[in-house]
């Protein structure tokens, strides 16, 4: 993006959460920065017996798990928006055995850099207090994906302007509330002004299915409007 120099950026995704024939597009974040953890906790097995000669790690996970809720409901400030969700979990083989390890796999969506950066510092310090109160031993992998979409006051201007002129007044919907999915496009939105925008792909009639379901159909006009959109704004900018 530095050869040539880049202006603007603008991508398009659809939406059934604005109705086909529409657009949404506003200034601010539209999608969250998306992170992602695995921990593995290391005990010590043994017999349900005797549980005193064991370091469970199946009970540390699900303590780690609990406390994992505090982070957002205690840390995080309640106007910024951030969610961690432990999507799975495996530990031991035999229900009279004391789990020697645990592994769990999470999400880590969030909207401001700021609250990333002290979601991700909230989690490590738990980490390092499960294993002193509980004894298991842990290996925490991190991984930073996405950063959120961020959208440009001008690039955005350019795409409610094109939208009138291209579909007529009425076409712009909104409010656009901000998402808390992920997005590639940020990494363009991160380099110069950009605007991501929501093409409205809710049916007329009928249910309506979020996106990735397998009966989500993306209606005709969704795709005339994506089109006749993309021509207006490449148009205008090329004058």
């Amino acid at each position: 993006m530095d050869n040539p120099d880049v202006d603007m950026v603008f991508a398009m995704h659809v939406s059934p959460d604005y109705p086909a024939g529409t657009i949404a597009v506003e200034p601010g974040y539209v999608t969250a920065a998306q992170d992602r953890f695995t921990l593995e906790l290391t005990g010590r097995g043994g017999h349900a017996a005797l549980p005193h000669r064991s370091v469970d790690a199946l009970a540390a996970a699900c303590e780690f798990v609990t406390g994992l809720q505090q982070v957002v409901a205690r840390r995080v400030d309640p106007l910024e928006p951030a969610i961690v969700h432990v999507g799975t979990i495996h530990a031991g083989d035999a229900f009279n055995i004391v789990a020697g390890s645990a592994r769990m796999e999470a999400s880590v969506r969030t909207l401001s850099d700021e609250t990333r950066v002290l979601v991700e510092q909230a989690i490590r310090a738990r980490v390092d207090a499960l294993c002193a109160a509980t004894g298991v031993s842990a290996v925490l992998d991190y991984a930073h994906s996405y950063p959120s979409v961020i959208n440009s006051p001008e690039p955005v201007r350019v795409v409610r302007e094109a939208a009138t002129r291209a579909l007529g007044d009425g076409a712009v919907t909104g409010p656009a509330r901000p998402s808390m999915v992920g997005e590639d496009f940020a990494y363009f939105a991160r380099r110069a002004p950009g605007a991501l925008i929501w093409i409205g792909a809710r049916p007329d009639q009928g249910e309506v299915y979020p996106l990735h379901h397998p009966k989500f159909l993306v209606p005709d006009a969704t795709v005339f409007v994506g089109v006749a959109l993309w021509k207006e704004i490449v148009t205008s900018l090329c004058v």
